[in-house]
Protein backbone atom coordinates (compact mmCIF):
# COMPACT_ATOMS: atom_id res chain seq x y z
CA UNK A 1 0.00 0.00 0.00
CA UNK A 2 2.60 2.65 1.08
CA UNK A 3 4.40 1.75 -2.41
CA UNK A 4 1.52 2.32 -4.00
CA UNK A 5 0.57 5.59 -2.83
CA UNK A 6 4.45 6.82 -3.56
CA UNK A 7 4.12 5.85 -7.17
CA UNK A 8 0.37 7.74 -7.44
CA UNK A 9 1.70 10.47 -5.82
CA UNK A 10 4.74 10.37 -8.32
CA UNK A 11 2.45 9.97 -11.28
CA UNK A 12 0.34 13.49 -10.16
CA UNK A 13 3.22 15.44 -9.87
CA UNK A 14 4.71 14.71 -12.93
CA UNK A 15 1.21 15.24 -14.78
CA UNK A 16 0.90 18.58 -12.95
CA UNK A 17 4.58 19.70 -13.80
CA UNK A 18 3.59 19.08 -17.11
CA UNK A 19 5.85 21.00 -19.55
CA UNK A 20 7.24 23.08 -16.95
CA UNK A 21 11.28 22.84 -17.26
CA UNK A 22 13.23 21.16 -14.52
CA UNK A 23 14.96 23.25 -11.88
CA UNK A 24 18.21 21.58 -10.93
CA UNK A 25 18.86 21.26 -6.99
CA UNK A 26 21.59 23.29 -5.36
CA UNK A 27 25.30 21.37 -4.61
CA UNK A 28 25.03 20.42 -1.54
CA UNK A 29 28.30 18.18 -1.81
CA UNK A 30 31.96 18.74 -0.72
CA UNK A 31 33.03 18.90 -4.82
CA UNK A 32 36.46 19.40 -6.10
CA UNK A 33 37.49 19.98 -9.69
CA UNK A 34 41.29 19.87 -10.66
CA UNK A 35 42.29 20.46 -14.47
CA UNK A 36 46.53 20.45 -15.42
CA UNK A 37 47.68 22.25 -17.95
CA UNK A 38 51.09 22.28 -18.58
CA UNK A 39 52.47 24.66 -15.45
CA UNK A 40 49.48 25.38 -13.92
CA UNK A 41 46.47 23.41 -11.74
CA UNK A 42 43.04 25.31 -12.03
CA UNK A 43 41.59 24.10 -8.94
CA UNK A 44 37.46 24.89 -8.21
CA UNK A 45 35.93 24.23 -4.59
CA UNK A 46 32.44 24.30 -3.35
CA UNK A 47 32.96 23.06 0.18
CA UNK A 48 31.32 23.81 3.89
CA UNK A 49 33.10 25.36 6.28
CA UNK A 50 32.45 25.38 9.82
CA UNK A 51 33.58 28.33 11.36
CA UNK A 52 33.34 29.23 14.83
CA UNK A 53 30.96 32.49 15.74
CA UNK A 54 29.94 33.63 19.29
CA UNK A 55 27.21 36.31 18.27
CA UNK A 56 23.45 35.64 19.73
CA UNK A 57 24.58 32.46 21.63
CA UNK A 58 25.51 30.60 18.58
CA UNK A 59 28.57 28.51 18.63
CA UNK A 60 29.51 26.86 15.08
CA UNK A 61 28.20 28.61 11.79
CA UNK A 62 28.54 26.32 8.72
CA UNK A 63 29.52 28.32 5.42
CA UNK A 64 29.63 26.89 2.27
CA UNK A 65 32.74 28.11 -0.14
CA UNK A 66 32.89 28.46 -3.29
CA UNK A 67 36.09 29.43 -5.21
CA UNK A 68 38.29 29.06 -8.37
CA UNK A 69 41.83 29.47 -8.74
CA UNK A 70 45.12 29.44 -10.64
CA UNK A 71 47.95 27.60 -9.02
CA UNK A 72 51.48 27.92 -10.91
CA UNK A 73 52.91 24.13 -10.26
CA UNK A 74 56.71 25.48 -11.56
CA UNK A 75 58.20 24.71 -8.22
CA UNK A 76 58.26 21.22 -7.08
CA UNK A 77 58.07 22.47 -3.74
CA UNK A 78 54.79 22.17 -2.42
CA UNK A 79 54.99 25.23 -0.52
CA UNK A 80 56.63 27.19 -3.03
CA UNK A 81 53.10 26.76 -5.43
CA UNK A 82 51.51 30.35 -6.33
CA UNK A 83 48.36 31.59 -6.92
CA UNK A 84 48.05 33.25 -10.00
CA UNK A 85 44.72 34.12 -10.25
CA UNK A 86 41.04 33.50 -8.74
CA UNK A 87 37.44 33.83 -9.28
CA UNK A 88 34.74 34.02 -6.48
CA UNK A 89 32.53 31.18 -7.78
CA UNK A 90 32.49 27.80 -8.25
CA UNK A 91 33.09 26.50 -12.41
CA UNK A 92 30.52 23.40 -11.61
CA UNK A 93 29.28 21.46 -14.71
CA UNK A 94 31.14 23.82 -16.86
CA UNK A 95 33.89 22.56 -19.29
CA UNK A 96 37.30 24.35 -18.18
CA UNK A 97 40.04 25.10 -21.36
CA UNK A 98 43.21 26.80 -20.21
CA UNK A 99 46.07 29.02 -22.09
CA UNK A 100 49.13 27.31 -22.40
CA UNK A 101 50.38 30.84 -20.61
CA UNK A 102 47.44 30.89 -17.83
CA UNK A 103 46.23 33.83 -18.23
CA UNK A 104 43.05 32.73 -20.25
CA UNK A 105 40.37 30.47 -19.07
CA UNK A 106 37.28 29.19 -21.63
CA UNK A 107 34.64 27.60 -19.99
CA UNK A 108 31.37 26.17 -22.16
CA UNK A 109 28.03 25.16 -20.91
CA UNK A 110 26.24 25.99 -17.55
CA UNK A 111 27.75 25.86 -13.79
CA UNK A 112 24.67 23.96 -12.76
CA UNK A 113 23.17 21.94 -16.23
CA UNK A 114 26.45 21.34 -18.36
CA UNK A 115 25.29 21.13 -21.48
CA UNK A 116 22.19 21.40 -21.36
CA UNK A 117 19.62 23.98 -22.58
CA UNK A 118 16.30 24.28 -21.86
CA UNK A 119 12.96 25.25 -24.49
CA UNK A 120 10.86 25.78 -20.98
CA UNK A 121 10.74 28.42 -18.65
CA UNK A 122 13.68 27.90 -16.34
CA UNK A 123 13.98 31.54 -15.78
CA UNK A 124 17.19 31.44 -14.53
CA UNK A 125 18.70 30.12 -17.47
CA UNK A 126 16.47 32.51 -19.82
CA UNK A 127 16.03 32.41 -23.57
CA UNK A 128 19.53 33.81 -24.41
CA UNK A 129 21.71 31.43 -22.28
CA UNK A 130 25.26 31.48 -21.78
CA UNK A 131 27.49 29.10 -24.35
CA UNK A 132 30.91 29.86 -23.65
CA UNK A 133 32.58 32.53 -21.08
CA UNK A 134 35.91 33.97 -21.58
CA UNK A 135 37.87 34.64 -18.61
CA UNK A 136 41.70 36.68 -18.09
CA UNK A 137 43.47 36.82 -15.11
CA UNK A 138 40.03 36.16 -12.94
CA UNK A 139 37.91 38.74 -15.01
CA UNK A 140 34.99 37.97 -17.48
CA UNK A 141 35.73 39.62 -20.53
CA UNK A 142 33.58 37.67 -23.18
CA UNK A 143 30.90 35.85 -23.35
CA UNK A 144 29.24 33.82 -26.34
CA UNK A 145 25.18 33.74 -26.04
CA UNK A 146 22.46 31.59 -28.18
CA UNK A 147 21.48 34.63 -30.19
CA UNK A 148 25.20 35.42 -31.47
CA UNK A 149 24.83 31.76 -32.73
CA UNK A 150 21.61 31.33 -33.95
CA UNK A 151 18.61 33.30 -35.50
CA UNK A 152 16.20 31.65 -33.77
CA UNK A 153 15.03 30.20 -30.32
CA UNK A 154 16.43 26.57 -28.98
CA UNK A 155 13.13 26.11 -29.08
CA UNK A 156 12.47 26.56 -32.82
CA UNK A 157 15.64 25.08 -33.90
CA UNK A 158 14.99 21.25 -31.78
CA UNK A 159 11.33 21.57 -34.15
CA UNK A 160 13.40 22.45 -37.02
CA UNK A 161 15.90 19.98 -37.26
CA UNK A 162 13.79 17.55 -35.42
CA UNK A 163 16.09 16.90 -31.96
CA UNK A 164 15.16 14.92 -29.42
CA UNK A 165 13.74 16.74 -26.35
CA UNK A 166 13.94 15.27 -23.04
CA UNK A 167 11.16 15.74 -20.13
CA UNK A 168 11.02 19.39 -19.16
CA UNK A 169 12.09 20.49 -22.20
CA UNK A 170 15.85 20.06 -22.06
CA UNK A 171 18.16 20.09 -25.23
CA UNK A 172 22.00 19.28 -25.07
CA UNK A 173 24.31 21.72 -25.88
CA UNK A 174 26.14 19.04 -28.24
CA UNK A 175 23.37 18.93 -30.75
CA UNK A 176 23.57 22.34 -31.21
CA UNK A 177 27.37 22.63 -31.76
CA UNK A 178 28.56 19.91 -34.05
CA UNK A 179 31.92 19.86 -32.59
CA UNK A 180 30.92 20.15 -29.10
CA UNK A 181 33.08 16.84 -28.05
CA UNK A 182 36.35 18.37 -29.55
CA UNK A 183 35.42 21.70 -28.83
CA UNK A 184 39.26 22.46 -27.15
CA UNK A 185 40.89 21.50 -30.98
CA UNK A 186 38.48 24.52 -31.75
CA UNK A 187 39.85 26.90 -29.98
CA UNK A 188 43.20 28.75 -31.26
CA UNK A 189 45.04 30.20 -28.71
CA UNK A 190 48.03 31.78 -30.66
CA UNK A 191 44.79 33.46 -32.81
CA UNK A 192 42.61 34.72 -30.40
CA UNK A 193 39.62 32.75 -31.70
CA UNK A 194 37.33 29.77 -31.36
CA UNK A 195 35.88 28.28 -34.56
CA UNK A 196 31.72 27.00 -33.82
CA UNK A 197 30.14 24.20 -35.89
CA UNK A 198 26.35 24.42 -35.56
CA UNK A 199 23.36 22.42 -36.56
CA UNK A 200 22.76 24.63 -39.43
CA UNK A 201 25.68 24.18 -41.17
CA UNK A 202 27.17 27.27 -40.68
CA UNK A 203 30.50 27.83 -39.19
CA UNK A 204 31.55 30.49 -37.03
CA UNK A 205 34.98 31.81 -35.76
CA UNK A 206 34.60 34.31 -32.57
CA UNK A 207 37.45 36.28 -31.13
CA UNK A 208 38.35 35.46 -27.34
CA UNK A 209 39.06 38.81 -26.93
CA UNK A 210 37.50 41.76 -28.15
CA UNK A 211 33.77 42.38 -29.35
CA UNK A 212 32.22 39.26 -30.49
Amino acid sequence: MYFQNISTYLLILILGLGGLAMKPAPMTENIKIQSKNGNYTLISLHEQNITEVYKNGSKAKSIWQQITQLVSRQNSNESEKQKVWKLDWYIGKQKPFLSPDGQLLVLVGDVMLGNQLTTGAYIEMGENPIYIQVIRKGTVENEIRHRQLFDMSIEKLAEVHDLPVKGGGWVSMNQLLKNYPEISESIDWKNNQITLQLINGESKTMPLLGKF
